[in-house]
């Protein structure tokens, strides 16, 4: 019984070992295609009479401008967001700063300053009522 689970597992690591040493040697192998096929363009290109160089930097160039251009269109993406989120904190801040204010009936500006008029109107309506009653006496 000890001897067929021990073939058993055997025979399970050895297929494990197999798939990943066939998949190591072909990584192997992709990597040195890809060797070759570089050289071989390389090669190529110096004899065709391309200047090389020019191409890389010429490359270099694009890749770089496009690069600054997605970083900007990120970054001007990103700073909408935080206006926008920024006017939502400051919405939820000041209502919620009313609420508790509304709760603690303590009041606000525009009620002071509606009591203020209400007042004032009422103080002309006595004094106008006192300048009746003087002239009526």
């Amino acid at each position: 019984m000890l001897n067929e689970r021990i073939e058993k597992v055997q025979g399970q690591f050895g297929a494990v070992y197999g798939t990943v040493s066939g998949a190591a040697h072909k990584a192997f192998q992709v990597g040195l295609g890809v060797f070759t096929l570089t050289q071989e363009q390389i090669a190529e290109l110096l004899e065709k009479g391309l200047d090389f160089t020019d191409q890389l930097v010429e490359r270099g160039d694009k890749v770089q401008t496009n690069g600054r251009e997605r970083v900007n269109q990120v970054v001007d993406g990103r700073r909408s967001q935080v206006k926008e989120l920024a006017q939502k904190v400051e919405t939820s801040f000041n209502d919620a700063a009313k609420s508790v204010l509304d709760r603690a009936q303590v009041p606000t500006a525009d009620s002071i300053e509606a009591l203020t008029k209400q007042v004032n109107a009422l103080s002309k309506k006595v004094d106008e009522l006192k300048k009746a009653q003087t002239k009526a006496a």
